[in-house]
């Protein structure tokens, strides 16, 4: 069966978990920091830890946070559960980013930072962001599903990584900041290293063996198993899904460090990175020639600069599709499948209402798009989208 995702490791990450080297997390974050044109770089063991850390550290309390209605829920975790009030904005009609015009109406005198998402890899306009916002307001880039867009970045105070199984870079689980601010590094770093707490060898014994349960998932024979289960009868919940729509959701490892040899995995990825970018946008590419004719189906825009972390198009009968790619043993994701105002635990929040994320939260598929599919793959999944999609 063809995974809809499958992170880019093969030997060199298997011998990156296993060997030994104490000081791979201070390497890790320096090559990130590098790697991403940024002077300094703090990882955490998820990014909606990290994300809460940057809240807490700059003292901002009973705040308004300006945030995607579209995008990661555990965003919106981490702004309640650092006691400030999330306030959602819609996306673009054309895209998966903010509506920047809707952006200018929701800044108020208690606004006190806006995290921009580049959503699945597509460049958001941070320069004017900057402009609407003023030099004042804290802005935070989430790059979680985009490392590397807006190189060198100046409109921003600090930029969030996510680097779990589902996301461009993986270290199996994981986060990082990255900064060009002295004051913001010190302060989060210290908060960090004052409140994080070791794992037990116990712990640390579990998490590796999940790490190289990962490497054996994603094989094709096992994934049709690995499938079933997800997907019939629900048993891996609890390993698969990162978030929840609970208010308190909070991981186990929530202020856990980065394991050093997740870090050790994470330097074989950044090595790869620019190769696995390229890939990712031929394949993109790739789709768009081949579906774009076909009016059964709502493909992504092509825009300068997107890594396509997902190749995300927009089908009417989401679940119907799905099953009939399954049936020809192609997984397709629906990541994200919910629009956060419209989750119980978020009506409160909810002022005006969100169409553009809304169709999208009902309507986006992930075709697979990631390293290791080969051409003969990608042939059999345009003729069976093609098949599928004149039914």
């Amino acid at each position: 069966m063809i995974p809809f995702l499958k992170p880019y490791f093969n030997h060199r990450e298997f011998l990156a978990l296993i060997k030994s080297d104490r000081n791979s997390v201070e390497k890790f974050e320096s090559e990130f920091a590098r790697k991403f044109n940024a002077k300094c770089a703090i990882s955490f063991s998820s990014a909606r830890s990290a994300l809460y850390c940057v809240l807490r550290t700059l003292g901002i309390n009973n705040a308004e946070i300006i945030i995607p209605a579209y995008t990661c829920v555990v965003v919106a975790h981490a702004v309640v559960l650092s006691k400030n009030i999330p306030v959602f904005v819609d996306i673009s009609s054309d895209g998966f980013n903010m509506d920047l015009d809707l952006l200018r109406e929701s800044v108020s005198s208690r606004t006190k930072a806006v995290i921009a998402t580049s959503l699945f890899g597509y460049p958001i306009q941070l320069p004017k962001i900057r402009e609407i916002c003023g030099k004042d307001m804290l802005i935070i880039h989430d790059c979680s599903l985009a490392p590397g867009v807006n190189y060198g970045e100046t409109d921003t105070d600090v930029t969030l990584y996510s680097l779990n199984v589902r996301k461009p870079i993986s270290t199996l689980g994981g986060g990082m900041i990255t900064t060009n601010n002295n004051e913001i590094f010190v302060k989060v770093r210290d908060f960090r290293d004052h409140n994080q707490s070791r794992y037990s060898i116990i712990q640390k014994t579990i998490k590796h063996f999940f790490f190289l349960s990962q490497f054996f998932a994603f094989n094709k024979k096992i994934y049709r198993i690995v499938d079933y289960l997800a997907n019939d009868t629900h048993l891996l919940d609890k390993f698969l899904l990162d978030y929840s729509d609970n208010l308190d959701d909070v991981p186990d490892d929530y202020f856990k460090p980065l394991l050093n040899s997740q870090a050790r995995i994470g330097l074989v990825q950044l090595r790869k990175y620019d190769y696995m970018v390229k890939k990712r946008r031929e394949i993109a590419e790739f789709y768009h020639a081949n579906l774009k004719s076909n009016s059964s189906i709502v493909l992504p825009p092509i825009v300068e600069g997107a890594i396509y972390s997902h190749y995300c198009a927009r089908v009417k009968d989401r679940d119907g599709f799905i099953n009939k790619m399954r049936e020809k043993g192609i997984s397709i994701g629906c990541y994200f499948d919910y629009c956060i105002p419209e989750l119980k635990a978020y009506w409160k929040y909810k002022k005006v209402e969100f169409p553009n994320s809304l169709i999208c939260s009902r309507e986006v598929v992930n075709l697979p798009n990631y390293l290791g599919l080969c051409q003969r793959e990608l042939e059999y999944i345009i003729n069976s989208l093609s098949t599928v999609l004149s039914v």
